[in-house]
């Protein structure tokens, strides 16, 4: 028996030549055919697990190493392309194979990831356009539901995926304690209050929300905080604020007073908007 053109083995059979030697060729054949398709799915698995090896340790700290990166690009890993992280995370019972082997299936080039239990990286290349929202809707589809999803943004070269990394991993811790409800949340979106929440336990960070907590603390019915993060989500204009909690603008304003009030912050100076938003950022919502 010969794989590759070299000898595996031997086997024999017994009779008359003239009439077995047809039926020893095809079983040859097929012999070697079915060694060979073992020897190829062993390949393909060694294959894989190395590329998952190799992708897990050029995102570690010691990642910058020239002999990491000369086999990834042996395997045609292409560690230096521009790549986006998104960081899932799955539902109870869903599988991180599953979803790895879609995504890489759909998307050439991308890498995938196993950091925890229940979550997967995946890094696509940045120069493929991508409907977020409708890749959700698609996964749904296909029975691979995530739970949320957090989306860094470009990073070029492998430090800087690094980096984009560990913001995506914050991003989605900020978003299971904050906006448990929001499946999609991404860093250009959420940047800053990610980077105050990295510090929630400071001091200066429970002074921020102080003004907020009075608040809260005579807003029975969430009113007067559903009306503050309106109007931090429109900019501080009046109109657009008051047309998406469906009010008149003078109840826009009565309740912004009432706000200050409580607060001792005036929302409609530089200052006090900026501190308002940020703690409304950082105030979990129910």
């Amino acid at each position: 028996l010969l794989l590759d053109q070299r000898r595996m083995g031997v086997w024999g059979v017994t009779g008359e030549p003239e009439q077995l030697r047809t039926y020893a060729e095809l079983v040859r054949m097929t012999a070697e055919m079915l060694v060979g398709q073992r020897h190829l799915q062993a390949e393909q698995q060694w294959r894989r697990q190395r590329c998952d090896d190799l992708v897990a340790l050029l995102l570690s700290d010691a990642g910058d190493s020239p002999r990491l990166i000369d086999e990834a690009q042996q395997l045609g890993l292409k560690p230096h392309l521009s790549r986006i992280p998104y960081l899932f995370e799955l539902d109870t019972g869903q599988s991180a194979d599953a979803l790895s082997t879609w995504l890489q299936s759909r998307y050439p080039d991308s890498w995938c990831v196993t950091p925890a239990t229940g979550s997967l990286l995946w890094c696509r290349p940045s120069t493929t356009a991508l409907d977020d929202l409708r890749l959700l809707e698609r996964l749904d589809g296909q029975g691979l539901r995530a739970l949320r999803v957090a989306i860094g943004g470009q990073a070029d070269g492998l430090k800087g995926l690094r980096r984009c990394y560990r913001r995506v991993g914050d991003l989605l811790a900020y978003g299971r304690d904050v906006l448990p409800q929001m499946r999609l949340l991404t860093l250009n979106r959420y940047r800053l209050p990610v980077m105050l929440w990295r510090h929630r336990n400071d001091d200066a960070l429970e002074e921020l929300l102080g003004p907020l907590h009075k608040v809260v603390a005579k807003d029975s019915n969430g009113q007067l905080i559903t009306t503050l993060r309106s109007w931090c989500e429109h900019d501080g204009q009046s109109q657009p604020c008051a047309d998406a909690l469906g009010i008149h603008r003078n109840s826009l304003r009565y309740r912004m007073e009432r706000i200050a009030e409580l607060s001792g912050v005036d929302p409609l100076s530089l200052n006090g908007m900026l501190a308002l938003y940020l703690g409304v950022q950082l105030l979990p919502q129910h």
